[in-house]
């Protein structure tokens, strides 16, 4: 499959960890942001050469998430951590942002992806993450929409 791929450029994400309520905050597309985009089939790894782009404010004003999201870790499927459907995934989306809470204790299966996700919060260890979206609207290097994201990877690496 064909996806755009969009990365905030200098980290310019939320990646947390709320120790009172045991959740993972993870904010990974903000409006208004500098982002790097590049075309490419099937998931990809890290080393991916972007052209800057920006995301126009309002750029989830259409976003719908029928399907759910799935969260890896390093553009690893394999290293699932969570789908935004499942129980446990919170999903914020607005207008000027998406975002995901995972409330590790009701996520039902807890693989390795999500007590390394953990880690990786706690210590911030992510260096990037990249969304790999299917449906938006795009001139030239600026976003205006973005109407459906298949994947969100945290990459250490």
């Amino acid at each position: 499959m064909s996806y755009t791929v969009l990365s905030p450029i200098k980290q310019d994400y939320a990646l947390g960890f709320d120790e009172k309520k045991n959740t993972i905050i993870l904010k990974p597309l903000y409006s208004n942001t500098q982002v790097g985009i590049a075309t490419v089939d099937g998931v990809a790894s890290s080393d991916i050469n972007y052209k800057k782009g920006s995301l126009t404010r309002r750029v989830f004003k259409n976003f719908k998430d029928n399907d759910g999201i799935n969260i890896v870790l390093n553009n690893r499927e394999d290293a699932f951590v969570a789908n935004s459907k499942d129980i446990g995934v919170l999903v914020v989306i607005e207008e000027e942002f998406i975002g995901f809470g995972i409330q590790v204790d009701r996520v039902q299966d807890k693989g390795e992806g999500l007590k390394e996700l953990i880690d990786i919060a706690k210590n911030k260890r992510s260096v990037s993450v990249q969304c790999y979206a299917t449906m938006l609207g795009m001139d030239n290097t600026t976003i205006g929409n973005v109407d459906k994201i298949e994947l969100v990877s945290v990459n250490t690496k």
